[in-house]
């Protein structure tokens, strides 16, 4: 049976695709970010670095993009995060409401 070779420290990814190390760090920010909700605007990681994409795609896994949008808003954005990252986590986050509210409409009628 063939040893897998750790392929963290070469990572060959796709162009434009995230790395395990940006995935990681995108985990743990998302994580922080949910946990931390009200508790003041969130600091990026050490390096400063985060990988916006691969953030979205964790939390779009996680089903919690609306919530991270919550999480990110309410405090006041970071500063570093892109605009486009705001736009799409509002649309996401205006769509759902509107849906949601019309879930409630259809159950009271």
């Amino acid at each position: 049976m063939a040893v897998l070779e750790d392929s963290s420290a070469n990572e060959s990814q796709p162009c434009g695709q995230p790395t395990r190390a940006a995935r990681a760090a995108a985990f743990q920010f998302l994580c922080r970010a949910l946990s931390a909700r009200g508790a003041g605007p969130l600091a990026l990681p050490e390096d400063g670095e985060l990988d916006w994409v691969a953030l979205v795609e964790q939390a779009s896994r996680e089903r919690v993009v609306t919530t991270l949008h919550l999480a990110l808003a309410e405090p006041g954005w970071p500063s570093a995060a892109p605009a486009d990252l705001r736009d799409y986590l509002t649309l996401v986050h205006e769509a759902n409401a509107t849906q949601n509210r019309a879930i409630r409409q259809q159950a009271k009628d």
